[in-house]
């Protein structure tokens, strides 16, 4: 793979395991907290290189690249395993009466022959000769690196990178081609909210897209480059394992809020994911910013409620295109910091972009295995 510099958002930190703080902040926002592991989570993780950032007590993200056996069931009865591995990301927080849970995924789920089809169009490239996925098991290698808080307007900041190293594409015996996938995550804590970017940049360098029969697309062809979000908020139930699926409250051309009535009757706003209106396509060293991407959102009925979030970047083209950029922007409100902790508790948000890609004419309902982990 050659080497290709990052645009300025994801530029590489120094990698600092550990707490970072910034010192006189003279009254501004608290530090938040920030740690590294490298350490699977369960009996199923293969691989999990996580860091996390937490507020306090009152909201906090954690965000890992990992490889993990998922157990697939038939007739209850285990029949095998499926291979999963991605990105995955949580945000907790703490809002009046409620604590919520925001889990994103970025990856692809490979299952032997015979297991059920749990692939679902997370990230594909579209061309006039038909759709080639993207699956992150193809990944050469992957790795987090973790930056330190600084202060940037009076607020904590702290920038942290995952790499998804040689993404390989199908090339049917016709030598190399592959992508490179960066995820950079830029955390920015308030009094009473917590504003999460997760910029994707997508570096085609050395990209070759091939047809079955061998034969590599003509230059200059027009192109796509796709992701798919899927949002689900969920309250967790007293009850060990229960929990209640929500509808989102309103869904406008490129963002999903969600928000909840409290007891007086009032809306509280929980989260909300903006996926921007702009991308930037890098031609070598020629940025083309202000792009406007397709967006397309498909909500699920009653149970799930869930929001598939198509995010389309078009009009790129074949051997011109070196790289696609884009940042959507998570924003979580919580209660105000204090010297005593937070205030109340419980409700789960879900965000996930999910995985793999049999076949990118699913629009609709897909199935999807969630995965719960607390903060």
């Amino acid at each position: 793979m050659s080497s290709f510099v990052l645009p300025s958002f994801v530029s590489a930190q120094t990698p600092s395991p550990g707490n970072g703080s910034s010192p006189n902040t003279n009254g501004q926002v608290p530090a938040p907290t920030v740690m590294f592991s490298n350490s699977p989570r369960g009996s199923g993780d293969l691989i999990n290189l996580a860091v996390g950032v937490s507020q306090g007590q009152v909201c906090g993200t954690t965000w890992s690249a990992h490889k993990t056996n998922l157990p697939f069931m038939s007739n209850n009865q285990q029949k095998g395993t499926v291979l999963s591995e991605g990105f995955q990301g949580e945000i907790g927080t703490t809002v009046a009466n409620f604590s919520s849970d925001l889990e994103i995924n970025l990856g692809d789920q490979e299952a032997p022959v015979g297991a059920p089809n749990l692939n679902l169009p997370a990230m594909f490239i579209n061309t006039p000769y038909g759709s080639i996925p993207v699956s992150f098991c193809n990944a050469s290698s992957f790795n987090v690196q973790v930056g330190n808080v600084t202060y940037i307007n009076g607020l904590p900041t702290v920038e942290n990178t995952i790499t998804f190293n040689s993404v390989a594409l199908p090339t049917y015996g016709q030598g190399a081609s592959s992508i490179t996938f960066v995820i950079a995550q830029t955390v920015i804590a308030n009094w009473t909210n917590m504003i999460i970017k997760i910029g994707v940049y997508a570096d085609l360098s050395n990209m070759k897209l091939y047809l079955s029969d061998g034969t590599e697309i003509p230059q200059n062809t027009d192109f796509s480059f796709n992701l798919m979000y899927q949002i689900d908020m969920n309250n967790a139930d007293t009850t060990p394992g229960a929990i209640i699926d929500y509808p989102p409250s309103n869904i406008t051309p490129t963002s999903v809020f969600f928000a909840v009535n409290g007891t007086s009757g009032t809306q509280i706003s929980i989260a909300n994911m903006n996926l921007g209106d702009t991308y930037t396509e890098f031609q070598g060293s020629n940025q083309y910013a202000g792009k406007t991407p397709t967006i397309y959102f498909s909500q699920s009925t009653a149970p799930s409620w869930a929001v598939n979030c198509f995010q389309s970047f078009p009009n790129l083209t074949y051997g011109l295109t070196t790289a696609v950029q884009s940042d959507p922007t998570i924003t979580v409100q919580h209660n105000a910091v204090s010297a005593g902790g937070i205030f109340n508790s419980h409700l789960i948000i879900t965000v996930a972009i999910v995985g793999g890609v049999t076949s990118v004419a699913i629009m609709g309902a897909a199935i999807f295995v969630k995965k719960r982990r607390k903060l």
